[in-house]
């Protein structure tokens, strides 16, 4: 019986053991293609602005209630044409300027966290993305932990660098004198 021919191994670009170690410049520009530096905050960055949309849509659903309470007021002074001096009629126009002014003030709390969530991504507008965050911490608990987590974030020193455009990625060497070339 004749045996098939085993495959000749492959030359792979993982490094074996064995392998003497490869001589070249560390510092040529690989295949892959340049090396980015991303900011050290940036990922956190990234869960604050996640944050602040969900935050914000959560807070634009609480808003359907005060709808509710718009529309039990409207009821209120509807169904109470016929009698006078009822407590319907005196009640009506409180639950609709409690209903209004709650829908105002939950929609904007929204519009700011979706500002704020903008912002953040396109690091601008540091101190109104602040008073947002500490505006948040009167949410509890969710808002609270939100608001602090934003407040810790944005004053960093190295995250007001980042908004400011004063970062600067870290160069390809550690330390101050570029390593020396391999010896050959």
């Amino acid at each position: 019986m004749s045996q098939s021919p085993t495959p000749e191994p492959t030359p792979s670009a993982e490094p074996s053991f064995g392998a003497p170690p490869q001589v070249g410049n560390p510092y040529a520009p690989s295949a892959a293609g340049p090396v980015s530096y991303e900011h050290p905050d940036a990922g956190a960055l990234r869960v604050l602005v996640i944050l602040e949309f969900i935050w914000g849509g959560l807070t634009l659903l609480a808003s359907c209630f005060s709808f509710f309470y718009i529309g039990l007021g409207i009821v209120f002074v509807a169904g109470a044409g016929g009698s006078a001096n009822g407590p319907a009629e005196m009640f009506g126009p409180l639950f609709i300027v409690i209903g209004s002014v709650s829908l105002l003030l939950i929609v904007g709390t929204s519009v700011l966290a979706f500002l704020s969530a903008s912002f953040i991504s396109n690091r601008k507008n540091r101190v109104f993305c602040i008073v947002v965050s500490a505006f948040h911490c009167l949410g509890f608990p969710f808002g609270t932990a939100l608001g602090i987590f934003g407040l810790i974030m944005l004053l960093k020193p190295s995250v007001k660098d980042l908004f400011e455009g004063r970062w600067k990625p870290p160069t390809p060497f550690m330390g101050s004198v570029p390593p020396r070339a391999p010896q050959a």
